[in-house]
């Protein structure tokens, strides 16, 4: 196992260059892990303001056909959002899964080699 702390000097710091050069690498993928995380808060940020419009605009008037309108909208974006956040979680996932491995079988070989 490779000397990181030794016994007799007690006084050092654990030296962390190992564990940031690793996570650096990866740098592109937790872009990537955010990127989507704020897609999919966004894409369920689209309902509320959607029955907010209902509430404002089509309720005080009684207006039918608006009504009818954004009732097609809101059924045509909820598919959407739907289709796209199923996708995204799954891709974060996927992702999130591959970096770990990644960095846990680079770990290992910093951990367990001599």
């Amino acid at each position: 196992m490779r000397e990181i702390f030794q016994e007799d000097d007690e006084t050092h710091p654990v030296p962390l260059a190992w564990f940031t050069q690793s996570t650096l690498r990866f740098t592109p993928l937790i872009l990537e892990l955010m990127l989507a995380a704020v897609v999919i808060r966004l894409l369920g940020l689209v309902e509320p303001f959607v029955f907010q419009a209902i509430i404002d605009r089509v309720l005080p008037f009684q207006r039918e056909a608006t009504l009818t309108l954004i009732v097609i909208v809101l059924v045509l974006v909820l598919v959407l959002v739907m289709i796209t956040s199923s996708t995204l979680h799954v891709l974060s996932s996927y992702l999130g899964n591959h970096m770990s491995n990644r960095l846990v079988a680079e770990w290992r070989i910093v951990f367990f080699t001599t």
